[in-house]
């Protein structure tokens, strides 16, 4: 992608990206779930917007094989690399002939509030070795990776940094994620991190006041890392957050984007 084809928001993504200096901080995207406020955004009459019906599933019977067969689990793993393997050589091929944006962002909810869902160390021999060789074909063509966070993702921030990852988007402060240290890291190249940070969607948001999202945007912003920041909100915004809220999100976020 070449500065002619860009807008000046693209170009300033894309400035962000290769972590070059820049004016203002670009935007990350925004998952709003209040119908209400996604048609008021739009323009659009009440009632004119409608989501597909989202499934979901428990937990208990994977985490019971994971615990009782490990080997399986394992094989499992490895199975899932081997595909991830090709299919990855293919996204390497895309990014590299489509000319696109070389990052890529890793969706895996491995942690709830108290911390991982499994001990560190039955990833570190089960999961880990199969995960960093399916990465190899990105990571050698030079694609950042970045990964999403829900929950305490604490232990596993220094594991996903050695196995080539360049950054992380959304971190959840009020269950321990220490955003100051993590901006302060390095990847395992020795280079500062990309940031994918947000207003927080379980407290700030639906609690706090216009004034309170206008504070900890500013706070994202001066505990951030000096080049790479992207701004948003912390994970999708759920029903229930106040317009006034989310108008002084959208608000903060216009304004950020425009510095000069």
């Amino acid at each position: 992608m070449t500065q002619a084809h860009t807008t000046a928001s693209a170009q300033l993504s894309l400035d962000a990206l290769y972590q070059r200096p820049t004016l203002g901080i670009p935007t990350w995207q925004l998952f709003i779930m209040e119908h209400a406020h996604i048609e008021r955004l739009a323009g659009r009459p009440p009632d004119s917007y409608r989501d597909d019906p989202i499934s979901t599933y428990g937990y208990e019977a994977y985490f019971s094989a994971y615990a009782l067969y490990p080997d399986l689990i394992e094989r499992h793993f490895a199975l899932q690399a081997d595909l991830a393997l090709l299919n990855n050589r293919a996204a390497a091929r895309a990014y590299r002939e489509g000319h696109l944006p070389p990052l890529h962002r890793l969706d895996h909810d491995m942690a709830d509030g108290r911390g991982l869902l499994v001990r560190p160390a039955t990833l570190d021999r089960l999961w880990f070795p199969h995960f960093s060789r399916c990465l190899a074909p990105v990571l050698d063509a030079g694609i950042r990776l970045i990964w999403h966070c829900d929950g305490n993702l604490m232990a596993m921030v220094p594991r996903l940094l050695d196995v080539g990852l360049h950054g992380f988007q959304g971190f959840q402060v009020e269950h321990g994620m220490d955003y100051e240290r993590i901006c302060r890291m390095r990847t395992r190249d020795g280079d500062p991190l990309i940031i994918f940070a947000g207003v927080s969607v379980t407290r700030t948001l639906p609690y706090g006041t216009p004034a309170d999202v206008r504070s900890e945007l500013r706070w994202l912003v001066e505990n951030g890392p000096p080049t790479g920041l992207f701004l948003g909100a912390s994970n999708s915004i759920t029903p229930g957050v106040p317009w006034a809220n989310l108008h002084a999100l959208i608000e903060g976020l216009a304004h950020y984007r425009t510095l000069t």
